[in-house]
């Protein structure tokens, strides 16, 4: 097994680790969810580039960098925690771990059919192929590509985010 292979959970937990501090400092001391949702999300899109390189040092550096954006997601209730009233928070943080625990099954199933059911041909001497020759996509990488796609959207989206003050 190699060493990306064994540390990669480790990594990524660690960048957790530093990143739900860090998120929640940020969320209390300034006023700028947007801005620092965008950072978060932004951390998570860099990380999974990285993962897409296959060497062992950018992939345990990339899991480590989406770990630090996965932090977000203590600021992101405390954020909800400040902005909703008493009687629609427990809602609102229900919707949040509801979609999140989505992604968790739907991430790997939509990968699993992907590459599953998806055989391509290469454009080279039309030889049969497992990648997708332009892009360079196989079973290592596809989690890297598939978690920047869904970042890449929801980068896009964070400057329409409202956040509303409690009255």
């Amino acid at each position: 097994m190699s060493i990306s292979k064994k540390y990669a959970v480790a990594m990524f937990a660690s960048g957790s680790l530093v990143g739900g501090p860090l998120f929640g400092l940020l969320f209390d001391r300034w006023n700028v969810p947007k801005l620092i949702t965008a950072s978060g999300v932004l951390c998570i899109f860099l990380g999974s580039f990285l993962f897409i390189l296959q060497n062992e040092i950018a992939i345990l550096m990339g899991r480590f960098l989406a770990g630090i954006g996965a932090g977000i997601e203590g600021g992101i209730v405390g954020l909800i925690a400040k902005s909703s009233s008493p009687t629609s928070r427990p809602k609102k943080i229900s919707i949040l771990y509801g979609l999140k625990q989505i992604g968790v099954v739907l991430g790997p199933l939509m990968i699993s059919i992907f590459l599953g059911g998806v055989k391509t041909k290469c454009f080279k001497e039309n030889s049969y192929d497992e990648e997708l020759c332009i892009l360079g996509i196989n079973n290592h990488n596809s989690t890297g590509y598939f978690q920047m796609g869904f970042s890449g959207i929801l980068l896009l989206a964070c400057p329409h985010f409202r956040a509303r003050s409690r009255n």
